[in-house]
């Protein structure tokens, strides 16, 4: 990951601020933007959630084969998302949502994703 790519400083702030809007929009208990490169999810700004860089494996925005249009999972514990690290061990998912941030050419260049440990639907006011 390019560290120079991450945001900092002041440049934090708007993150920050929409991290808290999503969180708050959604109800739901952690909400993060994160940056994706070289097979990693580096988050930068984050409420609910410490702030990481998650390998492939624990991404759940990498999970995602072609990561274009908003995901919605209601509860990851009945889908294809129940063995993933992030289901299965704190912060304990079951709601997410993942909403990608794409550059000019369509390609997610990172994500805005909430989530939350009890399964639910966001009403289409909250997406």
């Amino acid at each position: 990951m390019n560290a120079s790519a991450a945001p900092s400083g002041e440049a934090m702030a708007p993150l920050e601020e929409l991290v808290r809007r999503a969180q708050d929009a959604a109800r739901f208990q952690c909400a993060w933007i994160s940056l994706l490169e070289d097979g990693c999810e580096r988050i930068v700004a984050a409420r609910g959630f410490a702030p990481r860089d998650l390998a492939a494996g624990e991404s759940l925005a990498l999970a995602v084969a072609d990561l274009r249009e908003a995901l919605f999972v209601e509860d990851a514990l009945r889908s294809a998302w129940r063995e993933h690290p992030l289901v299965v061990s704190a912060p304990r998912v079951r709601a997410l949502a993942i909403v990608p941030l794409a550059g000019a050419d369509g390609l997610a260049v990172g994500t805005l994703t909430v989530a939350d440990p009890k399964p639910r639907a966001l009403a289409p006011a909250q997406r």
